[in-house]
């Protein structure tokens, strides 16, 4: 597989990275549309799971873990962080919107806490994202 240029994970422009190096294969999965779409399809998949009651920090690691997602899939169309971070505030409202209307769909617990909860997660999955990238292309 070709490393490209032009992308925005692409930190290796003359020389290919070792097949053996972890940057390698980040650069490779974030680089890969099958990558991504098993990504996207596990984090939603695991988001139907009954487990927001047994596990108290689901929601939390649901929330961090698809925002993550939905970053590395907008990188990819080459947005900005700060464009990538105000696509993902306004799903996050659409979201807790729904929510709010939907109460018992899902097990979907509601709430200003919680709303304020989901916010904070899905922000911390985008700063994780951005964080990420920044450290693999400040080389």
């Amino acid at each position: 597989m070709a490393t490209r240029t032009d992308s925005r994970f692409s930190t290796f422009t003359e020389s290919r990275p070792r097949t053996g190096s972890w940057r390698f294969w980040l650069e490779t999965a974030a680089q890969s549309k099958q990558c991504l779409v098993f990504a996207t399809i596990v984090a939603l998949s695991l988001g139907t799971l009954p487990l927001y009651i047994p596990i108290w920090w689901w929601d939390i690691a649901m929330h961090t873990g698809v925002s993550a997602v939905i970053v590395v899939w907008l990188f990819r169309f080459h947005t900005t962080p700060w464009v990538a971070l105000v696509f993902l505030l306004g799903i996050s409202v659409g979201w807790e919107i729904l929510e709010e209307i939907t109460p018992h769909f899902m097990l979907m617990a509601g709430g200003l806490t919680d709303t304020i909860g989901d916010v904070i997660s899905n922000v911390t999955g985008w700063a994780f994202v951005v964080l990420v990238r920044w450290w693999i292309n400040r080389t």
